[in-house]
């Protein structure tokens, strides 16, 4: 009796040994998948982050390019502007021009007119030896 005391001791103490490895072994792998999800969670973090700041620099980037968008738009704005001035400026020149140029050939013509006329009135009035064609060819 005490032979199959002692191995029922025996088994006991083998039981409970067998109990604590594997009370061990799952402490080791819920230690492990601890450390595991701290590792993830921690690269989260760091993805997180990293997510933040590149969507703060892109949104800063964007306003930024907004200014600038504004600014030059401003400046397309005022050439056109100036544009638009400088058109009908020369539309004005060039309606001044052609005003111009039309007095210019009238007096042209006027003065062509004259010219023949004083030059007919030379050649009937009594300059027979032409000499006042002469001095107008000289002229």
């Amino acid at each position: 009796m005490i032979k199959y005391d002692i191995m029922d001791q025996q088994h006991r103490l083998d039981l409970d040994n067998r109990k604590i490895e594997l009370e061990k072994s799952m402490l080791d792998i819920n230690k492990e998948k601890n450390d595991e999800v701290s590792r993830i969670t921690r690269e989260t973090d760091v993805t997180t982050k990293k997510v933040r700041d590149d969507k703060l620099l892109w949104e800063s980037q964007k306003i930024e390019m907004n200014q600038k968008n504004k600014l030059y738009q401003r400046k397309v704005d005022e050439m056109e502007e100036r544009i638009n001035e400088l058109i009908k400026m020369n539309e004005e020149l060039h309606t001044d021009n052609t005003k111009i140029t039309i007095q210019l050939d009238e007096m042209r013509s006027v003065y062509r007119g004259k010219l023949l006329q004083f030059m007919n009135d030379q050649m009937s009035g009594g300059d027979k030896d032409g000499s006042s064609l002469t001095y107008l060819k000289k002229c």
